[in-house]
Formats: structure tokens, C-alpha cells, sequence
């Protein structure tokens, strides 16, 4: 992990690279998850349309 020669301003310098690379991940998860929950919200207002077209038609039809 660490060595002995390892200084404190290079392990401080890791650290910072590896909190960084985690921000960088959490921005890109939020975005992803922002994408998805908007798809979610345009499927079930499609379905919802979908079904109440179904159900004024069958009945127009005769079903």
C-alpha cells in the first residue's frame, strides 16, 4: 500500500487523486439516474395514454 519512503505530501497527493476520481463517478451516477427516472416518467405517461385509448375503443368497437 504504502511505503516506507513514502513521504506525507505523496500519500496526501493519492488521496486527493482517488476523492476526485469519486466525485468525477457520483456526478456521472446522478446523471445517469436523472436520464432514467425521466424515461420512466415518459413510458408511464405513454402507457397511461395507451390504455385509456384502449378503453374508449373497445367498447366504440364493440368488444
Amino acid at each position: 500500500m504504502t511505503t516506507a519512503g513514502e513521504g506525507m505530501s505523496e500519500r496526501l497527493a493519492r488521496i486527493e487523486t482517488k476523492l476526485d476520481a469519486l466525485i468525477d463517478q457520483r456526478t456521472d451516477h446522478e446523471q445517469r439516474l436523472r436520464k432514467l427516472e425521466r424515461w420512466a416518467l415518459i413510458v408511464a405517461v405513454g402507457a397511461g395514454a395507451g390504455g385509456g385509448t384502449v378503453a374508449q375503443l373497445v367498447p366504440a368497437i364493440g368488444g
